[in-house]
């Protein structure tokens, strides 16, 4: 009879244990995040509900099919808090349809509401098949750039002082690249993260200019009727970027740059083993070499530094 009594408090004894370190895990990372009395309640009162979160599909670096910054951010958040998210995906052409947590591309001229939480700008860049670095944009001369129709009226502003040049409007990336192909354009001028593939896929291609007023803006926003959900999300958000983002950034653009560039074993090793000190550049995070010269994973992203 001891033996049967012993038998089942044993493993009684165990679960206990297991889930008392679990509460004291959960509560631990909570404190670290400093979340009041009040959120830390909302937060045990909604472990078994899902949140819906609606993510851009198909963004390099930070979203590409389940993985990304954006993946990484959230994988730790519901580790650290045992919440659980309802990824929906929604396509870059299109846009979010409900009033949930979102994932949203901004333009330029848009201004950020409270509830929009920058993750980071994605500046334009002008791109053509000549290695022609310009330091000003009235250096271009004569010459004729392909831009965005949504995007033709700042693109017009920003490049009022390039005197000679025309533009020509196209809708989809694949038409701009065509006509880039083929001639009938000099330069394309898109964001550099989105199209990052269609930049790095062609090896003569070549970045001219780097537009640091013009850039879409990665921006989380919060929902409109959920505000205990918001402020949790938000001060998890701050603590997660100061501490990860830049990581986060770096693994996924090297793997991206990796993969889509076909780089072998061996300079994936040489590119890792450099060293570099980081920071941030139009908050982005940038790779610079001790010495003072801008290489390694992250240069061609994010051009001269010097």
């Amino acid at each position: 009879m001891k033996k049967k009594i012993t038998l089942i408090v044993i493993p009684i004894v165990i679960a206990f244990l297991v889930l008392i370190g679990v509460i004291a895990y959960i509560n631990k990372k909570n404190a670290e995040v400093n979340f009041t009395i009040k959120e830390r309640n909302w937060i045990s009162a909604n472990t078994k509900n899902r949140i819906d979160f609606e993510i851009i599909n198909s963004f390099p670096i930070y979203s590409m099919d389940g993985t990304g910054v954006v993946f990484d951010f959230l994988k730790d958040f519901e580790i650290d808090t045992n919440l659980e998210f309802n990824k929906i995906a929604y396509n870059k052409e299109q846009s979010p349809s409900t009033d949930s947590l979102k994932i949203r591309i901004l333009s330029s001229d848009t201004l950020l509401s409270e509830k929009d939480l920058l993750i980071a700008e994605d500046g334009y860049v002008l791109i053509s098949k000549t290695n022609n670095r310009f330091d000003d944009i009235s250096e271009i001369g004569q010459a004729n750039i392909g831009v965005f129709t949504s995007d033709s009226g700042e693109a017009s502003y920003y490049l009022k002082r390039a005197t000679s040049v025309s533009y020509k409007q196209y809708d989809t990336i694949t038409t701009m690249i065509e006509a880039l192909t083929a001639g009938d354009i000099n330069y394309i001028m898109i964001p550099q993260t989105m199209y990052l593939q269609e930049i790095l896929s062609d090896q003569e291609y070549n970045i001219n200019y780097y537009f640091t007023e013009m850039s879409k803006k990665i921006v989380l926003t919060l929902t409109d009727n959920n505000p205990q959900l918001n402020g949790i999300v938000k001060k998890y958000y701050e603590k997660w970027k100061k501490e990860n983002y830049v990581d986060s950034y770096n693994s996924w653009y090297l793997k991206y740059y990796a993969t889509v560039r076909k780089l072998n074993d061996k300079t994936k090793t040489d590119m890792i083993s450099k060293s570099y000190t980081y920071g941030y550049v139009e908050n982005l995070p940038y790779e610079k070499m001790i010495n003072g010269k801008v290489e390694g994973i992250a240069a061609e992203y994010i051009g001269r530094l010097q």
